[in-house]
């Protein structure tokens, strides 16, 4: 898969909360949170690409998140 980094995630924030904006760019294999940040892993390369540039900035739960292709 592919993943995606997402930092600047609130406390209150689920896996869900994520998944929701994410899942309309194409099929997700997993979304793994962590304390303040956490990955999306997309099937498919250009899906990943198009959430980044689509998502990235935008408010989950009045947090600005901060969404970049993973270094891993």
């Amino acid at each position: 898969g592919y993943s995606v980094f997402v930092g600047n995630i609130g406390r209150r924030v689920r896996s869900d909360d994520i998944r929701d904006p994410f899942k309309k760019f194409g099929r997700i294999l997993d979304v793994d949170l962590k304390n303040g940040f956490g990955f999306v892993e997309f099937e498919d390369k250009r899906d990943a690409a198009d959430a980044v540039k689509e998502l990235n900035g935008i408010r989950i739960q009045g947090d600005r998140i901060k969404v970049e292709m993973s270094k891993v």
